[in-house]
């Protein structure tokens, strides 16, 4: 009942936000950075403080982590010690849980999966709104908008449990097959690909669209030499909001993963830490399998900038 009543609920707020974003959207020319910074002028104290405060909000989490992986309690007294025992202990794993390796290959190689499939289908699903929006069918648009955004109505371990009973029950030899989580991670981030697509392709002018076709560009060359560089920002964000989820997501790998060697960083994490305490290197061994996958969700933020282009897109 409560389930039913949050989907009910998510669902109406996504079908008002859609209609309003696809109301209030607008044509927008598409300016690099520099040219703005030149036209506005260089950020004055006010904003400078607010980014050194969200700079600290955002490091904070990963410098106490850091700090605890390396701070070790004594068993007999109740002082500390610092040590890298715990990180030698997450690298090197033992019969019950995995290593800090093993686990973050698996995650790596399920981000990457859920980046083709929830870029390629999130990409064709914007496309596919945009064009029906183009084509005056606005309702049909706000329906097919609507059903993308299903799978944010439901949590994670609803996801899980909704891909574990249709493998079940359509194709049972799939259960065992390495990249199953793949498919609830992509079932989960297409959304939000849609979501940063979609306001992009509805400001790009279509003066641009019209100039290919002067040019003798057909539909293809015109949606591989105009359309795809113009949504090089946004593809590039998307790709990298895919992979950080997929990084990070717990509820559909808990669900899914049912063996030991496919588990993910966040998964091992939750096993460290459901371990007895007594044993003085639990949390910190906790601690360093999480600070590794938060250097590396920060890590892929990071090359997503320096690979993204400054051109424009407000990305």
């Amino acid at each position: 009942g409560a389930a039913t009543l949050q989907a009910i609920v998510l669902i109406a707020a996504l079908s008002l936000s859609g209609r309003l974003q696809q109301r209030n959207s607008r044509e927008i020319e598409l300016v690099s950075e520099g040219y703005s910074r030149t036209t506005i002028g260089r950020p004055g104290l006010l904003p400078r403080i607010g980014v050194l405060f969200a700079t600290v909000f955002a490091l904070a989490p990963l410098a106490s982590m850091a700090l605890a992986s390396v701070r070790i309690r004594n068993r007999t007294t109740e002082s500390y010690r610092w040590s890298f025992e715990a990180w030698q202990s997450a690298f090197q794993g033992d019969l019950s849980y995995a290593s800090v390796p093993e686990a973050l290959t698996n995650s790596l190689v399920y981000a990457l999966g859920c980046l083709l499939i929830s870029c390629i289908l999130g990409f064709f699903v914007a496309h596919s709104i945009h064009a029906l929006e183009k084509q005056k069918r606005y309702k049909l648009a706000q329906m097919l908008d609507v059903m993308s955004m299903l799978p944010l109505a439901v949590s994670g371990v609803m996801v899980g449990i909704g891909v574990l009973l249709g493998v079940l029950k359509i194709w049972p030899a799939l259960f065992s097959f390495y990249g199953l989580p793949m498919l609830p991670h992509a079932m989960l981030t297409t959304p939000f690909v849609i979501r940063i697509l979609l306001p992009a392709m509805r400001e790009i002018d279509s003066d641009y669209d019209a100039m290919g076709m002067v040019l003798g560009y057909n539909s293809m060359q015109r949606f591989f030499k105009i359309k795809i560089p113009l949504l090089k920002p946004q593809i590039v964000v998307a790709s990298a909001l895919s992979m950080a989820f997929s990084l990070g997501e717990f509820g559909a790998s808990w669900v899914v993963l049912r063996s030991g060697a496919w588990d993910t960083l966040p998964i091992l994490v939750d096993q460290l830490m459901s371990r007895p305490k007594y044993f003085e290197l639990v949390t910190p061994t906790a601690m360093a399998a999480a600070t590794v996958l938060m250097f590396t969700t920060f890590l892929l933020f990071v090359i997503a900038e320096r690979f993204r282009t400054h051109r424009g897109g407000g990305f």
